[in-house]
Formats: structure tokens, sequence, C-alpha cells
């Protein structure tokens, strides 16, 4: 992605006007990179930078599951969903569930991992998946 104007004003603003370690700019930066990239990026692909914890939770939310079903059901705290939750949020470019499920609904890449988790699949790492 080249640097335009935008991202170079943003980074002397950071440095002017913030007194910031540098790895907190670079991590800014990133996420400013990461937030344009998924801007474009066609959903599928968006789909394969989820780990497959994160995919597995995708497909809890959207098969309508609340957080707390899904932390007893995956053994995990409800605390631990809500930040996979929210890391899958921004992966994937959606405001919350209900454009989560819009998206995952939309796409049919989704359907295959889907029907896996209702078979009962869930447990198991597909194929592939990486």
């Amino acid at each position: 992605m080249p640097l335009d104007r935008s991202l170079i004003d943003y980074l002397y603003d950071l440095g002017e006007t913030e007194n910031l370690p540098e790895v907190t700019i670079a991590a800014r930066l990133l996420d400013l990179v990461w937030c344009r990239l998924r801007a474009t990026e066609d959903p599928r692909l968006r789909w394969e930078t989820l780990t497959y914890r994160q995919q597995e939770i995708a497909l809890l939310i959207h098969a309508g599951h609340t957080y707390q079903q899904i932390a007893q059901e995956l053994s995990l705290g409800l605390e631990t969903i809500r930040t996979h939750a929210r890391t899958i949020y921004k992966k994937m470019g959606v405001a919350g569930k209900k454009d989560l499920r819009i998206l995952m609904r939309r796409e049919e890449i989704f359907d295959e991992y889907l029907e896996d988790h209702q078979k009962g699949g869930h447990n198991k790492k597909p194929e592939n998946l990486a």
C-alpha cells in the first residue's frame, strides 16, 4: 500500500503532538494500515486471517449463540470470548454481531465451516485451515 498524504500527516501528528514511544507509534501505524487493507479486501481473505479459535467463535456468533453460551461451550472465560469477538469484528471489518451475521450469510465460503460446526465437528480442526 503506497503511503498517501493523510497517512504521512497522521504519522507527523503522532510524532509532534504526542510524546509516544516508537513501539506505540508503530502499533498505531499497523492498525491504520490494517483498517485500510480490510476495507478493500475480499471478505473471504479476511476470514483466512482469523485463527481457528476465532473462526470457531465467529461460527457460534453466526449461529445465534450469546457470548455466555460460547464461553460455556468452549470452556473459556466470558472476557476471553469478548476479546476474541472484538478481534473478529475488527479483522472482518464489521461493527458487531449483526453485521458479522449478515456478512457470513452473504459469503458462501462460510457455509462449509458452518456445516462442520452444526455436525458436531467444531472440536476438530478442518483440514483446509492452516
